[in-house]
């Protein structure tokens, strides 16, 4: 399953779209806010693995201030769940900051390359 979070409706719908390429098996769930995509963990994700792309930039609450949040939910949701960071600004502090976070496997560019990722 993945659950693509992103405030930008256009680049949800060109990760959906690439995504269905490649990985045509799987459920797609799309969300437009970090608030929205921790609320949706909480109810939904139990024993299923779980693919998260997080946008970095969004406004009222951005990637990096999703993780704090994250960090506070179920060990079950953590376990079951892997976090790539998605942006289409390679700024370097952003860069250094997802690679260094403990819950981010990968910072990806913006058009999403699915060969990047590894469920």
């Amino acid at each position: 399953m993945f659950l693509i979070i992103d405030d930008s409706e256009t680049d949800r719908l060109i990760t959906r779209l690439l995504l269905e390429d490649s990985y045509s098996n799987h459920k797609i769930v799309e969300l437009e806010g970090a608030q929205e995509g921790i609320a949706w963990l909480k109810r939904n994700v139990q024993s299923e693995k779980t693919c998260i792309l997080l946008d970095i930039k969004m406004p009222e609450i951005n990637g990096f201030e999703f993780l704090d949040l994250y960090d506070k939910l179920s060990d079950t949701v953590k376990h079951n769940t892997t976090i790539y960071m998605i942006s289409s600004s390679l700024d370097p502090n952003d860069i250094k900051r997802a690679n260094e976070h403990y819950y981010v496997k990968n910072l990806l560019e913006k058009p999403l390359n699915p060969d990047n990722i590894r469920l």
